[in-house]
């Protein structure tokens, strides 16, 4: 017998397969697909940030092991590949980070995809505990699956 979360977290996945099949044309805003809903979310449309589907992430030498469990497993599912580890953070589509002391759960986390030079984009996410930054990865995956094109993601910053 399936358990609630399970049933809700393939619930959402199929929705957002409905959303990919559909090919629509217009960028999905994070606060109009993240399932769960995150307490705050905030996309600017007028700023649009481009990702590579290949990214390069940068992660602090402590956050290393971390990070590139998450990516293992990012890149295995399918859902996302071509994902690898760089030393360079300023050539890094994504950065990565562990800060701070964990409250609660240690499930928070805090996502923001910058708009550079040229629309280049950088996705910065950083939790209290690596448990947070597992979700921060499940949360940008829809964002970033949502909004793929053939040649990258467009995605509103935020």
């Amino acid at each position: 017998m399936m358990n609630k979360g399970r049933f809700y977290r393939m619930a959402a996945w199929l929705a957002l397969a409905g959303f990919l099949n559909a090919g629509m044309a217009e960028m999905l805003p994070a606060e109009d697909m993240l399932l769960p809903a995150p307490s705050a979310c905030r996309s600017d449309r007028s700023a649009v940030a481009r990702l590579p589907l290949r990214l390069a992430v940068y992660a602090p030498e402590k956050d290393v092991p971390a990070v590139e469990a998450l990516l293992n497993v990012l890149n295995a599912q399918g859902v996302l590949s071509g994902l690898s580890m760089t030393g360079d953070r300023d050539s890094a589509d994504v950065v990565c980070s562990v800060e701070g002391t964990p409250a609660g759960t240690g499930e928070g986390y805090e996502a923001r995809l910058d708009a550079g030079q040229g629309g280049r984009g950088v996705l910065r996410m950083k939790a209290a505990a690596p448990r947070g930054l597992c979700y921060a990865w499940q949360s940008m995956v829809q964002v970033l699956t949502a909004n793929r094109k053939e040649d990258g993601c467009s995605v509103p910053g935020g």
